[in-house]
Order: C-alpha cells, then sequence, then structure tokens
C-alpha cells in the first residue's frame, strides 16, 4: 500500500513491521480464531487499497489471423504455433522429479511417525512429532513446484507463494522437533505456521490469470488455511505422499502426451 509513496523501500519496511506486529498480535489476540481474522482482515485492507481502478488494466491481446491469401509481416510469440514447447518439457520433468523426490522422503518418514518407537528409544508420542517433522520437511520438494509451475509471472510473483510455503514447512518441522508435547501452546504454534500458507494462498489468488482480486475471495483463501489447517496442519506430513505421487504422476503423463502429440 505504500509503494507509491516509499519506492523501493515498501516491501523493506513492510517486512520489518511484519517481523515486529506478528508476534505482538499472537500473543496479545485472546484466542488463534481472533488472530487468523485480524489476519484475514488486513490482507482484505491490503487487497482493497491496492487494487488498481477499473478500466486500469489491459486484457491480453488476442492473436488476429491473417486474411486468406496474405502472410503476415511480424509473427508474435503467440501467433506462432509451437508443436513441442520445450520449456513445458523441462518444467515437467522439473515438478516430476521434485515431487517423487518427497515421495520417496515422505513414505519413511510417515513410516517413523506410527512404528518408530519399536526400534528407537522414543516413546510412540515422540516418536510421531519426529515423524510429523521430518515429513513436514520432506513436503519441501513439492512445495517449489508451485514456483516452477508458475511461468510467465514476475520472479516475485513466481517464487514469492513457494517461498512462504518452503517456511511454513520448515516451521511445522520445527514446532514439531521442539514440542514437549504441550497441548495447548502448539495450538498457537501451529497457528503461526498456518499464517504463510494463508499469505501464499491470497498471493496466487491475487496474482492469478483469472480474475481473482476481490476481497471476498481472498478473505475466503486467507480463512481455509488459517482456521482449518491451522487445526490439522499436523495431518500434511501424511498426505504428502499422496499429493507428490499424484504430481508427479499427472507431471509425466503431461510430459509423454506432449512427447506424443510432437512427434
Amino acid at each position: 500500500m505504500l509503494a507509491g509513496r516509499l519506492r523501493g523501500w515498501a516491501y523493506a519496511i513492510g517486512g520489518a513491521a511484519g517481523l515486529v506486529l506478528a508476534p505482538t498480535l499472537m500473543v496479545t489476540l485472546p484466542s488463534p480464531a481472533t488472530a487468523g481474522l485480524t489476519a484475514i482482515g488486513a490482507l482484505v485492507l491490503a487487497d482493497l487499497g491496492t487494487r488498481p481502478p477499473r478500466g486500469g488494466t489491459r486484457s491480453p491481446a488476442r492473436s488476429v489471423p491473417a486474411a486468406r491469401g496474405r502472410t503476415p509481416t511480424s509473427a508474435t510469440p503467440a501467433d506462432t504455433p509451437a508443436p513441442h514447447d520445450r520449456a513445458a518439457e523441462v518444467r515437467s520433468r522439473w515438478i516430476a522429479g521434485l515431487a517423487t523426490t518427497s515421495f520417496v522422503l515422505g513414505i519413511p518418514a510417515v513410516a517413523f511417525a506410527f512404528a518408530g518407537s519399536q526400534w528407537s528409544p522414543l516413546d510412540a508420542s515422540e516418536a510421531m512429532r519426529a515423524g510429523i517433522a521430518a515429513g513436514a520437511l520432506a513436503a519441501i520438494p513439492l512445495t517449489l513446484c508451485v514456483g516452477v509451475a508458475r511461468t510467465g509471472h514476475r520472479t516475485r510473483d513466481r517464487w514469492g507463494p513457494a517461498v512462504l510455503l518452503v517456511v511454513a514447512a520448515a516451521a511445522l518441522a520445527i514446532v514439531n522437533a521442539a514440542s514437549d508435547g504441550d497441548g495447548n501452546a502448539i495450538v498457537w504454534q501451529l497457528l503461526l505456521c498456518a499464517l504463510p500458507i494463508a499469505g501464499a494462498v491470497a498471493w496466487l489468488l491475487l496474482t492469478s490469470r483469472r480474475a481473482a482480486d476481490s476481497g471476498g475471495i481472498l478473505a475466503i483463501g486467507a480463512a481455509l488455511p488459517v482456521l482449518v489447517l491451522a487445526l490439522g496442519l499436523q495431518l500434511l506430513p501424511f498426505l504428502t505422499p499422496v499429493a507428490a505421487l499424484v504430481v508427479a504422476v499427472s507431471a509425466s503423463v503431461r510430459r509423454r502426451r506432449r512427447a506424443l502429440s510432437a512427434g
């Protein structure tokens, strides 16, 4: 919101303010739900304050086919057919590789969460937390697929949501590795882990090529991770292998279909 006045300092000042205000709000607000709703309200206000004026955005140009019997004088990338997109091939390979890495690392983490107490000195609850921490770290390669897939966006908008998801996964790993089993404390800790996910979802909505810049859509997208995932975030490591397998297989299938159509 201050970008027009502070120019290049806006993001630095906003980040510094967030580092100070986020923990302050976490310890002063009466409940995790209140903190989540406050964060959602701030996101909506930021969206309303930075939304461009009506008619201020241009719709993407459409390619007009050349008249019959005429050859276009200048060809744009949109006008030039690409039977086999090499960049898409590379993206698919990266996505399949990252997802496969998460799948390979996530399976042992899940196994240790359920049965680690049988072959380690940890009890069942400690093994569960250790497995969840390892599974959260195993999810990091999968989250990077978000950045790989968002081609055509600015570098900040392409990798920003992925970085926030990495932060959330790392925070979840730290929370479980350092937890002493206090159920009251972990509620707040999981809320802190869910807030970067809410930021990533809001970022994805605001920079989507589809019309998704309204405050209502932003509020819904931020509310789901904060108020739902904050309580169920511990299930993320167990869902990671399934999601990673689906992503890896779908990326491989798309790459194969693309190669067949090019041939």
